[in-house]
C-alpha cells in the first residue's frame, strides 16, 4: 500500500495534484462572483447616473419653457398666446431675443417628433400687432430624447378666465396648456406633467 501512495520529497512547497483540483474551480469561482458583483455595481451606478442626467436635462427644459408660457402674449389675432396646434405640437408667442429692446415676440414651436421633442423659432415680418410669421422656422433643436410618444401629448387648451358675453371687463387673453412628457429610461420612466400659463391679459403692442 505504502508503494501507492504519492510521496512528496522533504521540505517540498509545492502542491499535490489533488490540491491543484479542489483549489483551481474554487478560485474559478470566487473570481467568477466577484465579477459578477463588479459588473451589477457598475451596471447600477451606470443606471443611476443616466436617471440624474436625464432628470437635470427635464428640470432646466422645464425652467425655460414654463418662462417662455409666463411671457407669452397674444401676437396673432386668431392665435392664442399659448396655441395647441394638436396634440403633439403647440406655439408660444414670447420674446426669446430682447436683444433689440422692442419686445416683439417671437413663435416658438414645440413638437413631438421621432421620438424627441424638438424645438424652433420663428420670427415676425413686421414690428407691429398683429404680427405675421410668414417666413418661417429657423434650425430645429431636439430639446429631450428619448420621448415615449404614444404616452406624452399637449392637452386641450383653457382660457383662465372666462368672461361672459357683454360684460365690460376687457378682454383677457390669459391660457394654459396641460404638458406630459414620458421620458424612456432605466430603471424607470421620468415623466414630466404640468400646466404651462400665460400671463398676460392683453394683445402685444
Amino acid at each position: 500500500m505504502d508503494g501507492l501512495r504519492e510521496k512528496r520529497p522533504l521540505g517540498s512547497k509545492g502542491f499535490a495534484l489533488v490540491e491543484l483540483v479542489l483549489v483551481v474551480p474554487l478560485i474559478a469561482i470566487v473570481l467568477l462572483l466577484g465579477y459578477n458583483m463588479l459588473f451589477l455595481a457598475q451596471r447600477g451606478f451606470t443606471a443611476v447616473n443616466r436617471t440624474f442626467n436625464v432628470s437635470e436635462e427635464a428640470r432646466l427644459f422645464q425652467m425655460k419653457i414654463h418662462s417662455e408660457a409666463n411671457q407669452a402674449r397674444k401676437a396673432e389675432e386668431t392665435k392664442d398666446a399659448l396655441d395647441r396646434i394638436s396634440s403633439k405640437e403647440m406655439h408660444i408667442y414670447t420674446d426669446v431675443d430682447n436683444s433689440d429692446g422692442m419686445n416683439i415676440p417671437e413663435m416658438v414651436r414645440y413638437r413631438i417628433d421621432g421620438g424627441s421633442l424638438k424645438r424652433s423659432v420663428a420670427s415676425p415680418d413686421g414690428t407691429e400687432y398683429p404680427y405675421d410669421y410668414t417666413s418661417g422656422f429657423g434650425t430645429e433643436e431636439i430639446v429631450l430624447n428619448n420621448i415615449i410618444e404614444e404616452q406624452s401629448e399637449f392637452f386641450l387648451q383653457e382660457p383662465i378666465k372666462i368672461i361672459s358675453e357683454g360684460s365690460q371687463e376687457a378682454p383677457d387673453y390669459r391660457r394654459k396648456i396641460l404638458m406630459k412628457l414620458v421620458i424612456g429610461g432605466e430603471p424607470n420612466d421620468i415623466e414630466v406633467q404640468g400646466y404651462l400659463v400665460s400671463k398676460s391679459r392683453t394683445e402685444a403692442e
